[in-house]
């Protein structure tokens, strides 16, 4: 289970750390009182932005991640109601990412045009869909295709038999 909450937590992770930055860049220049042609001229500055935020989030949330990993990890291995699964990391996720710009950050929740306050959002909103997004192998799952696999491989092998002893029959 560690190594499926591994991958799982690292998708999750490199989405947040990919896209969020893309999405502060839209919310920001859009905010921008000069409007469009602001937008066109700056997309020149956007791409060494974009990197300098990549950096700055993968050093800001490795602790979060690997916290992360260890609760995705714990709640794979307690409980048993597929359902919950998700919700449960879903709010994990969320409320570390909160936590995070808040210790970290000082970030005052109250004060919306922060920029700390909007990577906040854009980082929650990111892990929130890629939560929901990629799939959780579970053993539920896992014992699913196992089943659908050797039923499959089964008929394959009787076809097969089947074809052969008809083809005999031919000969004969």
């Amino acid at each position: 289970m560690f190594w499926k909450a591994l991958a799982y937590s690292i998708r999750v992770w490199a989405t947040s750390v990919l896209v969020s930055p893309i999405i502060y860049c839209i919310i920001g220049f859009y905010r921008r009182p000069e409007g469009h042609q602001a937008v066109m001229d700056s997309i020149e500055m956007a791409i060494p932005f974009y990197l300098l935020f990549i950096i700055i989030e993968t050093a800001l949330s490795s602790v979060t991640w690997v916290v992360f990993t260890a609760i995705i990890w714990l709640v794979l291995e307690i409980i048993t109601a597929e359902v919950w699964l998700k919700p449960i990391i879903f709010l994990s996720g969320m409320l570390l990412t909160i936590a995070t710009f808040v210790l970290i950050f000082k970030t005052d929740l109250t004060h919306t045009d922060d920029f700390f306050f909007i990577m906040m959002l854009c980082n929650s909103t990111t892990i929130a869909w890629a939560c929901w997004f990629y799939d959780l192998k579970t053993k539920e799952k896992q014992l699913n295709t196992d089943y659908i696999d050797k039923s499959t491989h089964n008929e394959q092998e009787n076809a097969f038999a089947h074809d052969t002893d008809s083809d005999t029959d031919l000969l004969h």
